[in-house]
């Protein structure tokens, strides 16, 4: 067991503090195709930061679960191949977040990709609207965080405090406070803060007229207050966080997704911004995720949470 974790520890090391900064720093075409040939390995070998955190290999199998649940009448070889796939577009999120310091990279992305359906968002910003976006673990979603940022939204983001778990090697808490280090840099003075922590501060931000994103396709924990939202073919519980944060500072809500469409190019969508019914509010919710649904099901190999689907808890 010893040598499992030093030799997992040493791995992971190789990786994400050697492999990852190299290949970063090359031009984007070569960078990104060793990015996926990274991810075609990381595949093969089920390996996953997170697999190595809990000592247990996991993340191929549940997403091929999630394959065969999203693409029914698909045949196997397709499903294994949607699911090594998944590992592809993993490793070039990676990669694409070892951009975000990198000002010439990231200002060659800014130039080539488009956004749609942003303006509303900064005209409802500039009239003082906090606006909470939801959004999903699909392709590129950090990559629109910051190309918002770059187009003069002020956007906060979400995340968990569990990426600082003593389970988790000290490399990839480097990776990842580097990752919101360079991320921060782009986001209008927004800030990534964690939810077990700083939840004021996102109510605080909202107030003052900014933009929160969270992430709209993580299951409610079992205790928890919840929605029941239907969601990739039945009725879930998910995260009640952003219909509450929506309605106690009476923010709008909208949606985006970031479509990575080459080398260097990507597209974020926005949905228009809307205030929830207060008598109906989960029903005002159900376009948003249904536009995170179409493109989950366009683009199911890219949804690189695909194994949290197994997760999902079904209610009538």
């Amino acid at each position: 067991m010893d040598f499992w974790i030093k030799w997992s520890n040493i791995r992971q090391v190789i990786d994400y503090h050697s492999i990852l900064p190299v290949i970063s720093q090359l031009p984007l075409p070569i960078g990104q195709r060793l990015a996926q040939v990274r991810g075609w390995l990381h595949g093969l070998m089920d390996y996953d930061w997170r697999s190595q955190a809990v000592g247990q290999y996991f993340v191929h199998e549940a997403t091929q679960q999630a394959m065969q649940a999203l693409m029914p009448t698909a045949g196997k070889k397709v499903q294994l191949l949607n699911t090594r796939r998944r590992f592809m577009h993993n490793s070039r999120e990676e990669w694409e977040s070892c951009l975000f310091r990198n000002q010439k990279a990231i200002q060659s992305i800014f130039e080539k990709s488009q956004i749609e359906g942003l303006m509303p968002l900064i005209q409802a910003q500039k009239e003082g609207k906090g606006i909470v976006l939801l959004t999903c673990h699909l392709d590129s979603f950090c990559m629109g965080i910051v190309l918002m940022g770059m187009s003069g939204l002020r956007i906060n983001a979400v995340t968990t405090s569990a990426l600082e778990d003593p389970l988790v090697a000290p490399v990839i808490q480097r990776f990842f406070q580097k990752k919101i280090q360079g991320m921060e840099m782009h986001m209008q003075g927004g800030k990534l803060m964690y939810h077990e922590t700083n939840l004021s501060y996102f109510y605080r931000a909202l107030l003052r007229g900014e933009a929160v994103v969270i992430q709209a396709d993580v299951p409610a924990a079992p205790n928890a207050n919840a929605i029941k939202m239907p969601f990739l073919g039945a009725k879930r519980r998910l995260s009640a966080g952003a219909q509450r944060m929506a309605i106690k500072t009476n923010s709008l809500v909208a949606a985006y997704l970031c479509l990575h469409q080459g080398v260097g190019q990507y597209k974020v969508i926005c949905t228009p911004p809307k205030t929830l019914d207060s008598l109906s509010p989960e029903q005002s919710l159900e376009p948003f995720y249904q536009f995170l649904e179409t493109h989950i099901r366009q683009f199911p190999d890219r949804w690189l949470a695909a194994d949290l689907f197994r997760l999902y808890e079904n209610v009538l």
